[in-house]
């Protein structure tokens, strides 16, 4: 193609020359250099025009050649010897946005990301299956594996000589059955999906579940660097890469059997497409793109609603003419795509829920608005450091950090506009929270994992932040929180971290103390906690006991009283010690084993009175 017209048209060249439209007598609308000795060509000299401030990061420009190709059929007497062409090679400022989505890493960059995510691989697989499964980690093995809940189906007040292993892959339904087959959990099932194929090539055991989030970590940290790359500059993307591989929270999640990694990871993904789209156009291959991430993020996890809102909003904001237009119309045709794809599906899932209003998450009590606050202002180091260590550290770090995280960039918007995307996304996942906890009287602001997805803003801002202004030592916050985060990890490599929840040791208990006839009881009555759930923990360590077992969510009748009868002994799971002897008259507790996760009970029968 030789003429700019064809490309970019008459008026996209003068706007990139800055020079008005051409008049009679005159291509560049100004007055024309003298004309040269036959033989010699012309030489038009044009001034480049001053660097357009398109950007809120100026120290990422670079200057980068840009060629016209003016059109052939102007006059073939403004040129001696007789050409068709002209070409004018400018140095021009490309604005940072542009420069930033196209250019290469140079390689000190690109070695130095690649030992942060080799770090990052490092202390993610370590111990990775050292710890017992959690609770909530055998239940979504056992959702991966077609079936359902089962172990909330099993036949109450009947005591049985076969054990059932509800996670073993023997007798797993297809994969496909699962998305069908959610009920009574309140996930969506993109992650099962994802999880059942990787437990059909690596195996149920712990070790194996968890490394399918390890890997989805370490995946989302590429993503990220991505884009804060492409929104700040590369300098500030490898610091965000870094503070997201050391994260404490990070590395929890990632050895968990859990959806949050991916949620992570595609929120993530949508963030990306966005802002390609923003700084590189809307073709059709990125509003595709754009278009199943964001059917995908509420199939991942429901609480992904607020970065949902967050990216549209963005959009509103940033995006312009048609390219806004099309970039909406994505966002509708995905929440059209995921009603219809999972809607049916959903509202039979929440009719099947044993309830609305879980206890383990309500906060009844007077002073709700105050417990809100607080729990906001201890969400960012919280996703900085990990929950366990975040509630060691001073409330005044905790404020301090939340200003510098939370209300410091809302005023930094004027000068860095690059930021919008995370002061939205920051307040859009934890206001999610916040809101609902306000309205239920719910305390999930407290809980890390249903604001996990604020993660990334958090590590962006802690990033972004240039003070003191002097370029040499304008990293030291971040730099320092690195360096926290990096020492952190190094004793946590050296020493693990202790289990939250030690089924294993339940198990490991009762294999070695409890007699081969000896009964196995499950004691409960809370629908989130039933215990059907206790019973397929225990088999998940334990799949080779064949002793009896028994359900029992009431006390027991009669007729099941006579066929306890023929026990010497047994070992009851019981989440509340105070109902044994209601559920189980005549049988009296001759030993108590205390775990992290209950009590064991060794029952003996009564002596008659």
């Amino acid at each position: 193609m030789r003429g700019c017209e064809g490309r970019l048209g008459s008026s996209m060249c003068s706007k990139l020359l800055r020079i008005p439209p051409p008049q009679a007598g005159n291509s560049f609308g100004c007055k024309m250099p003298p004309r040269a000795s036959p033989g010699q060509p012309n030489v038009f000299a044009a001034q480049a025009p001053p660097p357009i401030r398109e950007s809120a990061n100026p120290s990422a420009r670079k200057a980068q050649p840009i060629i016209l190709f003016l059109h052939p059929n102007w006059p073939r007497s403004l040129f001696d010897p007789p050409t068709r062409t002209v070409i004018i090679k400018l140095k021009v400022a490309m604005p940072a946005d542009l420069s930033s989505a196209k250019s290469s890493l140079a390689p000190p960059q690109i070695m130095i990301l690649i030992a942060i995510v080799a770090f990052g691989a490092v202390v993610r697989f370590a111990h990775i299956g050292t710890n017992s499964l959690e609770v909530d980690e055998i239940w979504s093995i056992e959702m991966a594996n077609g079936r359902g809940s089962v172990h909330d189906h099993l036949p109450d007040g009947i005591i049985r000589f076969d054990q059932l292993d509800l996670t073993n892959l023997t007798n797993a339904a297809p994969w496909w059955q699962i998305w069908t087959h959610m009920d009574g959990y309140p996930h969506p099932p993109i992650y099962y999906l994802a999880l059942r194929w990787w437990m059909d090539l690596f195996g149920p055991g712990p070790g194996a579940t968890r490394s399918l989030s390890a890997v989805i970590s370490l995946l989302a940290i590429f993503v990220f660097f991505d884009v804060c790359r492409i929104l700040h500059g590369t300098r500030i993307a490898l610091l965000a890469a870094g503070l997201m591989a050391f994260s404490g929270a990070q590395i929890d999640f990632a050895q968990l059997t859990r959806n949050y990694g991916m949620m992570m990871l595609v929120g993530l993904g949508c963030a990306d497409a966005l802002v390609r789209i923003e700084r590189l156009g809307a073709t059709k291959r990125r509003l595709i793109s754009l278009v199943l991430l964001l059917t995908a993020l509420p199939l991942t996890h429901y609480y992904s609603i607020g970065a949902i809102g967050a990216l549209a909003i963005y959009t509103i904001f940033r995006l312009h003419g048609k390219t806004r237009k099309h970039t909406m119309a994505a966002f509708i045709f995905a929440g059209l795509l995921a009603a219809v794809v999972w809607g049916p599906e959903y509202l039979s899932q929440v009719r099947t829920l044993p309830s609305t209003n879980p206890p383990y998450i309500q906060d009844n009590a007077p002073g709700i608005v105050g417990r809100t606050f607080w729990r906001v202002i201890n969400a960012p180091l919280q996703l900085l450091t990990g929950d366990v260590l975040a509630y060691f550290l001073p409330t005044a770090v905790e404020v301090l950090f939340a200003i510098v995280i939370i209300v410091v960039p809302i005023f930094r918007l004027r000068r860095r506009r690059d930021l919008l995307l995370w002061v939205l996304w920051i307040l859009g996942t934890l206001g999610v929270s916040a809101g609902e906890d306000l309205i239920h009287q719910w305390k999930t602001s407290e809980v890390i994992r249903f604001i996990f997805l604020a993660a990334p803003a958090v590590y962006a801002l802690l990033a972004s932040i240039d003070w003191p202004r002097r370029r040499i030592i304008r990293d030291a916050l971040p730099l320092a929180a690195l360096i926290v985060l990096l020492l952190i990890d190094i004793q946590r490599l050296q020493n693990g971290t202790a289990p939250k929840q030690d089924i294993q040791q339940n198990a490991s208990i009762l294999n070695s103390d409890a007699k081969p006839n000896d009964l196995l009881v499950f004691i409960g009555n809370d629908p989130w906690s039933s215990p059907g759930m206790v019973y397929m923990d225990f088999k998940y360590y334990a799949p080779d006991s064949r002793r009896p077992w028994l359900i029992l969510q009431q006390p027991a009748d009669p007729a099941l009283q006579r066929q306890l009868d023929s026990f010497d002994s047994m070992w009851v799971f019981a989440g509340d010690a105070n109902i044994i002897s209601q559920y189980l008259p005549g049988w009296k507790i001759s030993e108590v084993v205390h775990t992290r996760i209950c009590d064991i009970d060794h029952l003996v029968r009564s002596p008659p009175n």
